[in-house]
């Protein structure tokens, strides 16, 4: 899966939250179909994603880019740790997702 690519289809074409309050929040809403970490995420933020994650059934992935490269892909001027996608849009991330879990 180029994750890259994914990205940056989603920021134009769908729907993100980015930063580790408001996916969580999404989350726990049920409004999250995925949920994504980078590969530097501090630990106690992992954990409480992943608990919530596993709570409501979201998918959570920790994918292998840094906070800062997931910042610069999605055009941000900050590092982005965590990242909660409410609307895929054109991307296939739920179907690579689906795949890799299985």
């Amino acid at each position: 899966m180029n994750i890259k690519k994914e990205l940056e289809v989603i920021s134009r074409t769908g729907k993100i939250i980015v930063g580790f309050r408001q996916s969580y929040l999404s989350t726990l809403n049920g409004k999250s179909k995925l949920v994504l970490l980078a590969k530097n995420c501090p630990p106690n933020i992992e954990k409480r994603i992943y608990m919530a994650s596993k709570m409501v059934g979201v998918p959570m992935v920790k994918i292998e880019l840094s906070s800062n490269e997931i910042g610069y892909i999605l055009g941000k001027p900050f590092r982005v740790s965590t990242l909660s996608v409410l609307d895929p849009g054109s991307s296939n991330i739920l179907e690579e997702v689906a795949l890799e879990v299985e």
